[in-house]
């Protein structure tokens, strides 16, 4: 689990840095068949795109393209996004955790108020460990 996930660094100006937001839960899935899950809060993502994972010994990093639908001031908008993930596993999560957000595509923002392509956001694990907890 990310608790707390903190914003730190966005190329966005009007974004302020050490936000922090809500937990946020990893869980990757049958990786042979390309699938993530990721766990926001109460929300859950699921990502069936081409996932790609590498790494040694105990680091790794993950790459996926996801597609988020919003609504922005009754236009339906949509914002194609690379995700990046990147950490070490230990054995009582993952430590150094962090994970950028690159934008890549927007569509349908008539009044220009999301990120633009290019723009970016890395996050982190506030406390350095992403914890493990039990599988429900």
């Amino acid at each position: 689990m990310v608790a707390p996930k903190q914003r730190c660094y966005s190329s966005l100006s009007d974004w302020p840095l050490n936000v922090v937001e809500p937990n946020m839960w990893l869980h990757f899935t049958n990786q042979h068949n390309r699938v993530v899950e990721i766990h926001l809060a109460e929300a859950l993502d699921m990502f069936t795109d081409t996932v790609y994972i590498t790494g040694y010994n105990n680091f790794f990093t993950v790459y996926y393209q996801e597609y988020k639908s919003l609504v922005m001031d009754g236009h339906d908008a949509m914002m194609k996004r690379g995700v990046i993930i990147k950490g070490e596993m230990c054995d009582d999560g993952i430590k150094n955790l962090y994970f950028a957000n690159v934008i890549m595509e927007v569509e349908g923002d008539v009044n220009n108020e999301l990120a633009e392509p290019g723009q970016f956001y890395i996050y982190r694990d506030g406390d350095g460990l992403a914890r493990k907890e039990d599988e429900q």
